[in-house]
């Protein structure tokens, strides 16, 4: 999936945004958990190959740690990040 991965900013507070590389047009499904392990949001989207940037609010979300889980194709990769 991704050659390169990256959430900013981190620590957050209001928005995350998600940066990533496709090598080919394919669904990529973003979720994020809480520490506990607790789904908190879901989506799914199809994207073009190429360079990626999506944002998202996570300004409901309680201050701590999360993790956001990117899945393309037969791709998982996992990033921590902290709420303020």
């Amino acid at each position: 999936m991704a050659t390169s991965l990256e959430l900013s900013p981190n620590p957050a507070a209001g928005f995350v945004n998600i940066e990533f590389e496709l090598d080919v047009d394919q669904p990529v499904t973003i979720s994020f958990y809480n520490v506990e392990g607790k789904l908190i949001s879901s989506t799914t989207e199809s994207f073009s190959a190429g360079d990626q940037s999506i944002q998202f609010d996570i300004s409901s979300f309680a201050a701590g740690f999360y993790f956001a889980e990117i899945v393309a194709s037969i791709d998982k990769q996992v990033l921590k990040f902290v709420k303020q």
